[in-house]
């Protein structure tokens, strides 16, 4: 549980309201005993209750946001759908970037609690052990966490319909008047990947395993993979491109190594390419550009997320859009309950809102 001025004051051997002075900079004291208590009390974590301090002198109106950082075109386009369902809510959004810390979203709390925000949404690029939560999500303000990972229960979390889209996407390919005759995944999970070769595509282990994984190119892939089981299509580790992250140069050296690895063999190459996001599949187009291969024509391409960059590169981008309007609405909607005062049990949200956009890298199905 979140340490509370009380536990500072019984661990200092002084009162609550000496604690209470030390850390907020008032009342009379020696500095050398407002240094002792100020020291204990960042020993055990102690942060100044402002949620607290805000009700008795009125609340903000301000939602804290929590990212990664801005390299990535989701993230712009989630804040902007974000705030924009803030503010039809009367509420404000303050955002703070959290690559730059070296523990990532965990050193980026004690900078939260700089800024007036009633409660915050948190965005994790990585899975969170049951200790990390812990440390993360029990804070003196609500907290939210989207990013498609487990909250543990700690939290209201915000999922996206990722395996349903990502299903129906790799069916709509294998399906039509035009369909795919094999569709490569770009941004499997490099352990997927592996397991792919140590199993020789078994896709009993392969759905298996990444069920058991978090996150949104885990869950993209399961729903790819379940789609490829109903139309009877193998699944080898050749048509399953590894990711670190979901960037376009490594969607652009993911297909790369991916046409290479068809070249080096007598196969043909996969007329199909579904990417984990946008960001890959950007990266995936200019490695077909580089191998001399036309867009539709001998490779289509689709990605994910409808990020507004999708509608801009040449040619245009088919993508599923995810409803990212819906999933920050979620989100928004949560914290501000949370602020409001519902106390009821943390739970999952899942959004149910998706459609295939289709451009210009897709053949007419």
């Amino acid at each position: 549980m979140a340490v509370t001025l009380a536990d500072v004051a019984r661990k200092a051997g002084v009162s609550a309201q000496s604690v209470s002075n030390a850390v907020n900079g008032t009342g009379r004291m020696s500095e050398r005993t407002r240094e002792r208590i100020l020291a204990v009390a960042s020993e055990m974590g102690y942060h100044t209750n402002r949620p607290a301090q805000m009700l008795r002198a009125g609340a903000t109106h301000t939602i804290g946001l929590a990212i990664p950082n801005f390299g990535q075109p989701f993230f712009a386009y989630y804040c902007d759908l974000l705030i924009n369902a803030a503010d039809k809510l009367g509420y404000g959004v303050v955002i703070a970037t959290y690559v730059r810390h070296a523990n990532g979203l965990a050193d980026l709390i004690e900078e939260t609690y700089r800024f007036n925000a009633d409660g915050w949404i948190f965005f994790t690029d990585k899975p969170l052990t049951d200790s990390k939560a812990a440390t993360l999500l029990r804070q003196q303000y609500p907290v939210v966490l989207t990013g498609d990972y487990s909250a543990h229960g700690l939290a209201d979390d915000i999922i996206m319909a990722n395996v349903d889209a990502a299903h129906d996407v790799t069916d709509w390919l294998l399906s039509g008047n035009n369909p795919a005759h094999e569709v490569a995944f770009i941004g499997a999970p490099p352990a997927i990947h592996e397991l792919a070769e140590q199993t020789d595509g078994d896709l009993d282990a392969l759905e298996l395993a990444t069920v058991q994984l978090e996150g949104g190119a885990a869950q993209r892939l399961s729903g790819y993979l379940r789609a490829m089981r109903e139309h009877g299509m193998d699944v080898t580790a050749s048509r399953l491109a590894p990711c670190r992250w979901l960037s376009p140069s490594e969607g652009f050296n993911a297909t790369q190594w991916l046409i290479n690895e068809y070249r080096s063999t007598d196969n043909p190459l996969p007329d199909s390419l579904f990417c984990a996001n946008d960001a890959i599949a950007i990266g995936a187009m200019e490695a077909v550009h580089q191998a001399g291969l036309r867009i539709p024509d001998d490779v289509e391409i689709i990605g994910f997320d409808n990020t507004s960059e999708s509608q801009f590169v040449t040619p245009h981008l088919t993508t599923l859009d995810p409803s990212v309007q819906q999933y920050a609405q979620l989100a928004v909607d949560r914290i501000i309950a949370r602020i409001n005062g519902d106390d009821s049990p943390a739970a999952t949200y899942n959004t149910t809102q998706y459609r295939i956009v289709e451009r210009q890298t897709t053949r007419p199905r």
